[in-house]
């Protein structure tokens, strides 16, 4: 993850200091809950890392210190966890979100069949899109969202899908393609720089 951009503009000045923590929430979770409780990918990162930090570090502990981002399953995570929680997070930003639709899930491998049982339905209930609909009053005007993604990635057309959600639902959002990237961190933080970082500080 682009932190090095965050800690030159902190050296400069031009953004305050912030604490950046990795979250894991399984490999293969989607941070997601799986449907018979043994993988806990959601519960990990919200019910126990986010006090344990707050806890343990000089954190701004409310939605308005904290914000969510990711990259690939990290970016459909970040997406799906802060329209699910507003109260908790006050940004969010999604590079090359994996917005996988449900009905693919067949072809996601085995993860998705211990995650979801296999089922569609099961996966979609917990999909950034759906969050996106039932939550939307929440959302609106509260949560300030920012997504990323290469006009090459294979999740493109995926990524166009959730920004067309956000439209669909009145949610204010910023979204960038980038030319000629494909599916890959370092040249989408190439072209945002410390950009996702002022995003989370403004907000």
């Amino acid at each position: 993850y682009p932190v090095h951009f965050l800690a030159a503009a902190i050296e400069k000045g031009t953004l305050p200091p912030m604490i950046v923590v990795f979250a894991s929430g399984g490999s293969q979770t989607n941070y997601c809950d799986s449907y018979d409780g043994r993988y806990l990918g959601e519960t990990t990162v919200i019910k126990e890392l986010i006090p344990f930090i707050d806890q343990h570090y000089r954190t701004i502990a409310s939605r308005d210190g904290r914000s969510i981002q990711g990259m690939s399953m990290g970016g459909f995570g970040c997406m799906r966890l802060g329209l699910k929680y507003p109260d908790l997070f006050s940004s969010i930003v999604a590079f090359a979100g994996g917005f996988r639709r449900p009905e693919d899930i067949g072809s996601g491998g085995p993860s998705y069949v211990e995650m979801f049982n296999g089922d569609p339905e099961l996966f979609r209930a917990q999909h950034a899109w759906t969050l996106a609909r039932t939550n939307a009053p929440k959302i609106r005007g509260s949560v300030a969202i920012s997504m990323f993604v290469g006009n090459q990635d294979p999740g493109l057309e995926n990524n166009r899908h959730m920004h067309a959600v956000l439209d669909e639902m009145k949610i204010t959002h910023d979204y960038r393609e980038f030319d000629g990237i494909a599916h890959n961190l370092k040249l989408l933080a190439d072209q945002v720089q410390d950009g996702n970082f002022a995003f989370a500080a403004r907000s």
